[in-house]
């Protein structure tokens, strides 16, 4: 060997050393950014975008994309950097693994896929490659042993992705996936948190609402035990007793119902059904229990029949008038509208009061079980804060929706659509799914 090809081989070392040394720095510098922003305060998805901005700028790359599973077969956008990336994959557009070239194989086999020498209009693996991008990489994010995001990067120039720089993007998606692990163990806890509280406050609801009736049935029946009252009395001490008994049922029946809907076994029997008889009746019923509210019923053209579970819709429909009932504690019109909606193919019942109203953010949690609103006029109206879930679940089990319209100045109206019976021989049991 000459001194001229051993001097070529020691400055070609050289020069690969200091190619080493130079992509050490600019890893290093990367990854001091991306530790300052991972410490930031900011969301987790504009994080991510913050490390994908920091990632094409300190590797030259053209676009970069953050994407997870959407649990249907296909990675959800989740984070993106590169001007013509953003126009063509916005956040949340959802794509197909099968059809997500390198990302897709990255994502399923669960190692890096490099494509660096790809023609325009091309195929690569079998699915058309990044449009404008001559290589691209898809690098898999771990969450322990499951793959739980994968990110793509591409450039415009071919053999781009060399060796080394695979391996500083593998250093940067182990930054990503700290962050996305995080996030996902704040979510996890934040959830247990909220199945906490909320099994806490059914604890504590329901063995208050449970208790109520029950302090009251035992002592009527210790006062009858006691002595022997005269006709009158006893007779007002057995009402209370049936009153409270009946109470009692209900609460425990919501309850149930309440369980079943969660543990998907809770059925309706659909055939068509009149709205308006299952109305007049329960009207007729609360217009003799509380004469301090005015029952008013808006007058109705002829309605066709809906496909609907009688006994549900009038469980359902008992709730509605009940609840009206109880948050206009003052009394006043309790007016019941029924229209057939042809343009959504349902009947509608709307129950309007002139009661509490509720706050916006009421409404948004008013459907989840034991909520009751957080007023103080509400504190003292009985009820476990179930009502409103089951009302919602056997609407929807229907093939129907529930809505609600209120002002915190007061009036609410909750309203039910049910689809119309297309024949009178149409029947079916549906199942939660």
């Amino acid at each position: 060997m000459t001194d001229i090809t051993v001097r070529k081989a020691e400055q070609l070392e050289l020069a690969r050393e200091a190619d080493d040394r130079a992509l050490r720095v600019t890893e290093l510098n990367a990854l001091v950014k991306i530790a300052t922003i991972l410490s930031g305060p900011g969301s987790t998805r504009e994080n991510s975008r913050q490390v994908l901005e920091v990632l094409i700028e300190f590797i030259g790359a053209d676009r970069a994309v953050l994407r997870h599973p959407d649990g249907h077969g296909a990675l959800l956008t989740y984070a993106a950097a590169g001007q013509t990336l953003m126009q063509a994959h916005p956040p949340a557009f959802s794509t197909e693994i099968s059809d997500l070239g390198v990302s897709g194989q990255a994502f399923t086999l669960g190692r890096s896929i490099v494509e660096n020498n790809h023609k325009p209009g091309g195929r690569t693996h079998r699915v058309i490659s990044d449009r404008g991008m001559r290589a691209s990489v898809g690098l898999p994010i771990f969450g322990g042993e499951k793959t739980i995001a994968v990110l793509q990067v591409g450039s415009k120039q071919s053999g781009f992705f060399t060796d080394p720089m695979v391996s500083l993007l593998d250093a940067i998606g182990k930054s990503l996936a700290v962050l996305l692990h995080n996030a996902h163990l704040r979510e996890s806890l934040e959830h247990e948190r909220s199945m906490h509280e909320r099994k806490d406050d059914f604890i504590a609801i329901a063995s208050h609402e449970l208790r109520t009736p029950m302090t009251m049935m035992m002592g009527f029946t210790e006062l009858l035990l006691d002595g022997e009252p005269d006709a009158e009395l006893r007779k007002s001490w057995y009402e209370a007793i049936h009153s409270q008994t009946k109470r009692l049922t209900g609460i425990i029946d919501q309850m149930l119902d309440a369980s079943n809907i969660q543990a998907g076994v809770i059925a309706v029997d659909s055939s068509p059904v009149s709205l308006d008889t299952i109305v007049d009746r329960i009207v007729d019923r609360y217009s003799a229990e509380s004469p301090t509210h005015r029952f008013v019923i808006e007058p109705r053209q002829d309605l066709p029949q809906v496909m609907g579970d009688s006994d549900r819709l009038d469980q359902v429909l008992v709730n509605l008038i009940d609840n009206a009932v109880k948050f206009s504690p003052e009394g006043g019109n309790i007016l019941v509208s029924l229209e057939h909606d042809r343009s959504e193919g349902t009947v509608v019942v709307a129950v309007t009061d002139e009661g509490i109203g509720m706050s916006p953010a009421d409404q948004m949690r008013l459907f989840e079980p034991f909520e009751r609103g957080d007023r103080a006029e509400t504190d003292c109206i009985a009820g476990p804060g179930l009502g409103l879930y089951v009302a919602r679940s056997l609407v929807e089990l229907m093939g129907g929706y529930i809505r609600v319209r209120s002002e915190d100045s007061g009036g609410t109206t909750f309203s039910i659509g049910i689809p119309v019976a297309k024949s009178p021989a149409e029947s079916e049991r549906v199942y939660v799914d």
